[in-house]
């Protein structure tokens, strides 16, 4: 019996010329891996431990805010949960969003994957989070001021994008969607 590295030996020593047809042999050696396949995962698994999270069309703008573009998912992806948890999030509340703009940089990059848990809704000093202000999505660092003022800070640096501050006359303004609780980068 040959092993699936054989078949690939076998068959990486083998010139395809698709002019003459010589290639019909793919998938046969395709449907022979696949249906002799032994190797197995280390481990088991379990539907129980994934869930899958929606992915919302909505940008949150790493800038100065965007217009939520459409609020039905448009796709899941399945997460582990355990994974979830490991990043502080409450699994059955965390669904997926794109982030757009350079205001989050070093931290978040335009087109990041967001994991957002909507249950974190309560403020913590220091976290990003994702915000609702009027018709725009925002995900910027929360910061609270020693007189309960809250202020919504970008990472970048280069000193384009003001703090936007929210007293306690402008909090009905303010909605706090969730907290992100993982940054997905393309290298």
């Amino acid at each position: 019996m040959f092993s699936p590295k054989d078949v690939i030996r076998e068959l990486s020593s083998r010139v395809i010329d698709p002019t003459s047809g010589s290639g019909s042999f793919l998938v046969e050696a395709a449907r022979y891996t696949e249906e002799n396949r032994t190797e197995r995962l280390p481990f088991e698994l379990k539907k129980a431990d994934f869930v899958n999270l929606p992915q919302y069309d909505v940008r949150a703008s790493a800038g100065r805010g965007l217009i939520p573009i459409n609020e039905m998912p448009v796709s899941e992806t399945a997460f582990e949960r355990a994974f979830l948890r490991k990043m502080g999030g409450a699994p059955d509340f965390c669904f997926m969003m794109w982030a757009t703009g350079d205001s989050m940089l070093p931290t978040i990059n335009d087109n990041a994957l967001l994991i957002v848990d909507s249950s974190q809704r309560v403020v913590d000093h220091g976290r990003i989070y994702v915000f609702a202000v009027g018709n725009a999505v925002l995900v910027k660092r929360a910061k609270w001021r020693m007189d309960g003022t809250l202020e919504l800070t970008s990472d970048n640096v280069d000193g384009n994008y003001p703090v936007e501050t929210f007293r306690a006359d402008r909090v009905e303004d303010l909605t706090v969607v969730g907290r992100v609780i993982f940054i997905g980068h393309q290298s």
